[in-house]
């Protein structure tokens, strides 16, 4: 927290990049150690992504910001939430387009570079990344396009399906996400783990390969052809909530919970249908505990439902040259005082 404040005292040092235009209030904010740089418009991403070295922060207002394409950099960059008002009176930060985490430009595997409160209106695709976070975003769909992933963790999102495409995929965790669709295509040799989670999908829910499953809410869960019914073969599965009955004796079952109306779980509303307003909070945390002692679904586990960002927020930023003087006009707020979680 306290190097984004500085990069936010430090734009009355280094401003640079349309600094000249106070129109403009799309900007996102480069940080590279203790030098902050501002850029504007609808390519203010793209820019300070360019401009960018490895651990650099980027730090973005709300507003619709072309796509920066691939991100081959180990960048952190930050909006100010996925939703309209999860900061009071902030509206989201939005890419625009597909955003891909690739190998870097050298080849070698990016590491440790992290996109958090940012609605994507497209999917996002990774290939050769390590230790690679997705917070709290919103997205289309999980997309892995070829091997050397390892260490991807996606949490706190609202998402659609994770497909794998038959690639080995060495650690990926998904986690106290509401995934509207379902994960496919992932090899035998993969190590995956769904926790926390609020799946909701379609016929062939979760017909995929194997992976482990924990302290989800997982609805409808059809069999296939196969009479693979649920989850696929060689899945894990401890306490779970499921609406079906049961499922194929090739998976491994474990204290769940089956033949339970989802819609009936909540104190927030009587269905399961997300909206931006939900908590999903349970009527009766006490009856179904997870494997860690807290509830199942996206309120218990290591990162309970919480969208707004974990860093400050800017809004309104803008710079205006005087003579020889520039003048900063910005807004800035804390996200919470005292989140749940980071």
């Amino acid at each position: 927290m306290k190097k984004i404040l500085l990069s936010i005292v430090a734009l009355c040092c280094t401003v640079v990049a349309g600094a000249q235009n106070s129109s403009q209030q799309l900007s996102a904010i480069l940080q590279k150690g203790d030098v902050a740089t501002i850029y504007y418009g609808a390519d203010a991403l793209k820019s300070a992504y360019n401009a960018a070295e490895n651990g650099s922060v980027i730090t973005l207002t709300s507003g619709l910001f072309n796509s920066p394409g691939n991100i081959q950099k180990s960048v952190s960059i930050y909006g100010v939430g996925f939703e309209d008002g999860i900061n009071e009176g902030v509206t989201k930060t939005t890419i625009g387009g597909a955003v891909n985490f690739l190998a870097g430009s050298d080849g070698n595997t990016t590491q440790n570079a992290k996109l958090e409160g940012v609605y994507v209106n497209n999917s996002i695709y990774v290939r050769q990344v390590e230790n690679l976070t997705i917070a709290k975003c919103q997205f289309s769909d999980l997309i892995f396009n070829g091997t050397n992933v390892n260490g991807v963790l996606v949490r706190q999102c609202y998402f659609g399906s994770v497909n794998a495409k038959n690639n080995v995929l060495a650690s990926l965790t998904v986690k106290n996400c509401y995934m509207a669709g379902y994960a496919y295509d992932i090899t035998s040799d993969s190590q995956a783990l769904f926790d926390h989670c609020i799946i909701v999908d379609g016929k062939y829910s979760h017909a995929c390969f194997p992976a482990s499953y924990t302290n989800n809410i997982i609805t409808h869960s059809w069999g296939d052809n196969d009479n693979l019914t649920g989850l696929r073969y060689g899945s894990y599965a401890e306490k779970n909530i499921f609406t079906r009955s049961t499922f194929s004796s090739n998976v491994i079952s474990v204290n769940n919970w089956f033949s339970v109306n989802c819609d009936a779980l909540f104190s927030d509303a009587d269905n399961i249908s997300y909206n931006t307003s939900r908590s999903f909070t349970l009527k009766s945390p006490e009856t179904y505990v997870g494997t860690d002692g807290t509830p199942v679904g996206v309120t218990g586990g290591d990162y309970p439902w919480y969208k707004v960002p974990s860093l400050p927020y800017v809004k309104d930023l803008k710079a205006t040259v005087n003579g020889t003087n520039l003048d900063v006009d910005y807004e800035a707020g804390v996200s919470s005082t005292n989140p749940p979680t980071e």
